[in-house]
């Protein structure tokens, strides 16, 4: 049953909730999207074939290791003995350049789809409040800090790979492991990179929050706002950390245009998912983690044995773009299933809210809003849906809480056609 059926059967009309001229909108908005995403599989496809099929990558590492020999000497030379002992070995330099080479050539190739998509076509839409400024200065900042990150963290696993060639796999693949049952303490400090948080004030909204979350039994540091305006009109609302360290952040794109108990719906929703089990799902993504660690050395040992991808050696630095090839290609792989589990949990997480709010009402306003407001699709294809989607249509998201409130018969009063969400509106 599609999105519209769905709605349907649950005794909704859509010309109620969105008109005909907004979902054309809508589908208009997101056609292009759709295409870039299945068009970016095969230029992803068609660039590991290029710089493969003509040992690109070969090539870059031995100008890296002309650009490291040159570059070596004067105040580094007191650093050879120490790099040598880290890298065991000479070899170090050229595998750093190597690293910072790839991640900014594959920069540079998503720069021009990046400024079309991310800046130019989301001002054109009304959808960004980027200055073109503020946009390059935001894009740099994480481009120089994600590429710093991954430059270090590989050139460390590397030289992990060189010191315990036999071991390697099993220990990263523990430590990564138990990193990842941690993980989510971290979440606090991640979005700061770009955005900043401040306490959200008293008034009306806190307080159908802090009593929603007391009625919930949760536990927070505290409630903050997230200056997502910085950057664009779009609605959202999330828990970030756990425990002592979880924040409670809702963008402040919402105030002002949610009402205090359509705000605590969406708090509620996010309570949803921490019922979820979260230690069974992070032990299997560990087990998981762990498990894909100990293929990839088996993969780069047979790569290095049958000389594939011009690699010489498992621990050949090379192999780097072997690694993020395969990753990519599990992840096309289990992409429909994983969309699948998500929407599942969404789903579960919409029917904790309405269970705890009681709140049908607020729930299909505050879906409508934010439908609008994020200029989603509400119906859209089903095979769109089954294989990208990582939220149920909205749609679909409505008729759960018709049906909620015809179980519990609990009255709506739901919008006339004429207030229906119109061209342009974000609300």
């Amino acid at each position: 049953m599609n999105a519209l059926e769905e709605l349907v059967a649950a005794g909704g009309e859509l010309s109620r909730f969105f008109t005909p001229a907004y979902i054309a909108q809508a589908k208009a908005y997101a056609a292009p999207l759709h295409v870039r995403q299945l068009v970016g599989m095969g230029l992803d496809l068609a660039e590991y074939a290029l710089i493969f099929g003509l040992a690109l990558h070969v090539k870059l590492y031995a100008a890296c290791e002309q650009l490291a020999a040159r570059l070596a000497g004067g105040k580094l030379e007191g650093f050879r003995k120490v790099f040598a002992r880290v890298w065991k070995g000479p070899g170090l330099g050229a595998a750093f350049l190597f690293v910072v080479a790839v991640h900014l050539g594959f920069t540079a190739l998503a720069l021009p789809e990046s400024v079309y998509f991310d800046f130019l076509r989301e001002k054109r839409e009304g959808l960004s409040t980027y200055t073109a400024g503020a946009f390059a200065y935001d894009w740099t900042k994480s481009t120089l800090v994600y590429g710093a990150v991954v430059a270090f963290a590989i050139v460390a696993l590397y030289a992990l790979m060189r010191r315990m060639p036999r071991r390697w796999s099993l220990v990263l693949g523990i430590a990564g492991a138990s990193l990842m049952l941690v993980s989510a303490a971290l979440d606090p400090y991640r979005d700061r990179l770009v955005y900043d948080y401040k306490p959200l004030a008293e008034g009306p909204v806190r307080s159908a929050v802090v009593a929603m979350l007391a009625k919930g039994g949760v536990p927070f540091q505290n409630v903050v706002v997230e200056n997502l305006s910085h950057s664009t009109v779009r609605a959202d609302a999330y828990f970030a950390g756990q425990g002592p360290t979880r924040l409670i952040v809702i963008g402040d794109t919402m105030l002002g245009a949610y009402t205090p108990s359509e705000v605590a719906v969406v708090v509620a929703h996010e309570m949803g998912h921490l019922r979820e089990s979260v230690w069974l799902a992070r032990v299997a993504s560990a087990l998981g983690l762990l498990l894909g660690v100990l293929l990839l050395d088996r993969l780069l040992r047979l790569c290095a044995r049958r000389r594939w991808f011009g690699l010489r050696t498992p621990a050949d630095v090379t192999g780097f773009l072997v690694m993020i090839f395969a990753f990519e290609l599990v992840t096309w792989t289990v992409g429909p299933a994983s969309a699948w589990r998500s929407r599942a949990r969404e789903s579960a997480a919409d029917a904790y809210a309405l269970q705890l709010t009681g709140d049908p009402q607020s729930f299909i306003t505050m879906m409508t809003k934010l439908t609008a407001q994020n200029r989603a699709d509400p119906v859209p294809a089903g095979w769109l849906e089954a294989i990208h989607a990582s939220h149920p249509a909205s749609a679909r998201r409505i008729a759960m809480a018709l049906r909620y409130a015809r179980d519990h018969q609990i009255a709506l009063a739901l919008p006339a056609p004429e207030d229906a969400v119109a061209v342009g509106e974000t609300r």
